[in-house]
């Protein structure tokens, strides 16, 4: 028999919070919930599911749950203030102990995840059997995905609370906000492009790291503006000679100005090192040829100094996205580079 809702113990803080709209205080934030879970009989309220995994074929699943107290998401955030507030399909209270539900598609493709680059989705390889959690079974044949429900035994004690399912931003990266959020701190990965430069991860490391630039993408669209100052910072800082061109020209750079601009100051003060330089022909290959048609913008950019360099050794002076000029110190060596015949008429591709 389906609990009725006197069943449930319903928690106090789902109504309008007794806190200013703004709380800069983590450790007062974090007591303020945990004496409403006194009275409550408990602290997590909500779960949230976010795929984790990618396959080869395009297909993005494996759901995860991450638990949450919504208290404090509705004071750090407004956006969880409306989330909650029972206006959305995901206000209504259910049982946060029930598994993944059945009728619920427990994948995605990468044209509906949007960001198919996602480095904090973990990647299975085509001989690898998929990870399965909650019984969610891949049928890569068919492309179809099916879930099978993990229910409470009846008599069981049953927690009230809300479910949200987040379609388009990883278990990872949800997981490094809800921490952020209620504690204030972040912890930063590697960028895929210079992992093999900084070696293998460290099987130590309990930190709930993410990638700085998933955690851009969801900053940016939560307004949450000190977040993303945080992970552009570190986009800059972990930024060499050997991930220049593969971030310069990637999607998500072609996406953010803020990203785009210091990524091109780079290339242009470092464009004359022997690893750029030996590396770039087949960048301009790809970019010339279509490729890369979401750098359209940024080979608009570059154009007029690859030009110059293909005519003459001397500097050439390129337009940053903030409207300042700058000397381009690649010189004679990036002169060597003709440039295709294709790059003088892009308007087809």
């Amino acid at each position: 028999m389906t609990p009725t809702t006197s069943q449930y113990h319903l928690n106090p803080y789902t109504g309008p919070l007794p806190v200013n709209s703004v709380w800069n205080d983590k450790n007062e934030l974090l007591q303020t919930a945990f004496r409403m879970s006194l009275k409550s009989g408990g602290f997590i309220d909500t779960k949230f599911y976010a795929f984790s995994r990618r396959k080869p074929a395009g297909i993005i699943g494996t759901p995860l749950p991450i638990f949450a107290n919504s208290f404090m998401l509705r004071a750090a955030n407004p956006y969880f203030e409306g989330l909650f507030d029972g206006g959305y399909r995901e206000g209504g209270l259910v049982n946060i102990d029930d598994g993944y539900p059945q009728h619920r598609s427990s994948f995605t493709t990468s044209e509906e995840y949007v960001y198919e680059d996602d480095s904090d989705l973990e990647d299975d390889d085509e001989e690898t059997a998929p990870l399965v959690e909650n019984k969610v079974e891949w049928k890569l044949a068919d492309t179809d995905v099916t879930g099978e429900a993990m229910h409470v035994p009846s008599g069981a004690p049953t927690r009230l609370g809300r479910v949200v399912y987040v379609p388009d931003v990883a278990h990872k990266t949800w997981m490094a906000l809800v921490n952020y959020l209620c504690t204030g701190e972040i912890a930063f990965a590697c960028l895929k492009s210079s992992q093999d430069i900084n070696g293998t991860k460290d099987p130590n490391d309990t930190l709930l790291r993410c990638s700085p630039k998933s955690m851009y993408r969801v900053a940016d669209r939560l307004g949450l503006d000190k977040l993303k100052l945080l992970c552009a910072e570190e986009i800059r800082l972990q930024l060499s000679t050997r991930n220049i061109l593969p971030e310069l020209f990637s999607q998500f750079t072609s996406r953010y100005s803020q990203i785009s601009t210091f990524e091109l100051r780079y290339f242009i003060d470092h464009g004359n090192e022997a690893t750029i330089r030996e590396a770039l022909p087949p960048w301009i290959d790809a970019l010339v040829s279509g490729r890369f048609s979401h750098c359209a913008g940024m080979l608009k950019i570059l154009l007029p100094d690859l030009l110059s360099l293909s005519c003459s050794p001397s500097a050439a002076t390129v337009k940053i996205a903030d409207g300042r000029q700058k000397k381009s110190k690649t010189g004679s060596s990036l002169a060597a580079l003709p440039p295709p015949a294709s790059v003088l008429d892009t308007s087809h591709q």
